[in-house]
């Protein structure tokens, strides 16, 4: 799973939230379980949803050098959640054998690109902020099926 961690800056100043997948499974990266052991998939998306009344106009950055995964923009086009936004990245060239690793025996597939991207917002001076409650969602396409796997609710560190 790639790991979606918050840290509250200073109040009244500025607020960062990451996205990291820098890791390598099992601490972090991003996997999917129980797909086929052939062909790659056709398509790979993560979503971080974010509350919607704090979070909706972020700007991701990326950090590191590793392009395989598209900067996180707001995604109307994924499945809703109430009074959340969804921020997706896509993972490009997903058919390409490089880009996984398996583990056939879990059917489980490991993306190899290490996607890590920060938001900083802008916090009034008067204003204290609690970490957010968060959701995930993992997205692959094989022939045309999806797989997802959603995570959530998740309270950011």
């Amino acid at each position: 799973m790639s790991s979606s961690t918050g840290a509250i800056g200073t109040p009244g100043r500025t607020q960062t939230i990451t996205i990291n997948g820098s890791a390598v499974y099992p601490t972090a990266g991003i996997w999917m379980e129980n797909v086929p052991t052939t062909p790659n998939p056709t398509a790979a998306r993560y979503t971080l949803y974010l509350p919607s009344a704090s979070y909706s106009s972020l700007t991701w950055t990326r950090i590191g050098n590793d392009q395989t995964w598209t900067v996180p923009t707001a995604d109307s086009g994924v499945t809703a959640i109430s009074g959340y936004t969804a921020y997706t990245t896509t993972y490009s060239s997903p058919t390409t054998a490089s880009r996984w690793d398996r583990d056939t025996s879990l059917r489980r597939i490991y993306a190899t690109g290490r996607p890590h991207f920060q938001a900083v917002r802008s916090i009034a001076s008067n204003v204290t902020v609690p970490a957010p409650t968060v959701y995930s969602l993992r997205r692959v396409t094989y022939n045309s099926l999806p797989y997802t796997l959603q995570r959530g609710p998740s309270t950011l560190a």
